[in-house]
């Protein structure tokens, strides 16, 4: 099933259409050559919940996957190679292999499914690319100030944004709630990040709510986010 917060990025003033997922599957892990060394994230005071300049925590593991942002469904224009580790349970759905970005283009690097035990089925966390008219933004640009352009209408029904960083990159996150036609109701959370003046966006999103498992989760992916150079000829591969 296709991220709901995949499609609400057209309502949110981004340009460009969103491309649609495959069946769900589970990518079969393959070798992969590590990019730079993992960032080391700060212990939080509350693992299971975003706080003030509190959006990670260090990974325990999982699936690592990588490199995405290089290529076909992955590919963004002026982009570096994006790696990530996957935690335990979570499923990986299929990117339509037909899509390929342009400028302008959001559309989603990875759709993950909770475990069911998570509840507030479906619990989706969503990485996004998503490109902004206002791109490349300066050096001394606060993700609050690209988030509150770049999605106007969400961050003014959350009241606003709070700051935090992602592995050193300024972040900011805001609570969400909308109605989407096929999953019903959504709650969660949108993390907005500045990597070299680009906009990047992790959803965490469930029905009618959102778990603290799903929330630590979420804290360990955006921990666990590094940066690489890759071939524009090679593909996204993950390795446990």
């Amino acid at each position: 099933m296709v991220s709901a917060f995949a499609a609400l990025l057209i309502l949110a003033g981004s340009c460009g259409r969103v491309p649609t997922s495959g069946d769900i599957s589970s990518p079969s892990p393959t070798e992969s050559s590590e990019p730079l060394t993992s960032p080391s994230a700060t212990p939080s005071s509350n693992p299971d919940a975003f706080q003030p300049w509190d959006c990670s925590y260090p990974s325990s593991g999982g699936t690592r996957v990588g490199p995405i942002g290089t290529q076909g469904p992955y590919f963004s224009v002026g982009a570096q190679a994006m790696y990530f580790t996957i935690p335990a349970g979570w499923t990986q759905e299929a990117l339509d292999p037909g899509f390929h970005y342009t400028p302008n283009n959001p559309a989603p690097y990875a759709i993950l499914d909770a475990p069911a035990s998570y509840g507030f089925a479906p619990t989706h966390i969503t990485l996004v690319r998503a490109p902004s008219v206002w791109e490349p933004f300066t050096p001394d640009t606060a993700a609050p100030q690209a988030a509150a352009e770049q999605f106007s209408a969400q961050v003014t029904n959350a009241g606003g944004t709070v700051p935090c960083t992602v592995n050193g990159d300024t972040a900011a996150f805001f609570a969400t709630h909308y109605v989407s036609p096929r999953l019903g109701d959504r709650t969660g959370t949108w993390v907005v990040w500045l990597h070299q003046g680009l906009v990047y966006v992790l959803s965490v999103e469930g029905g009618g709510g959102t778990s603290a498992s799903a929330i630590h989760d979420a804290k360990e992916i955006l921990s666990s986010v590094t940066w690489g150079s890759a071939s524009l000829s090679s593909s996204p591969v993950s390795s446990p």
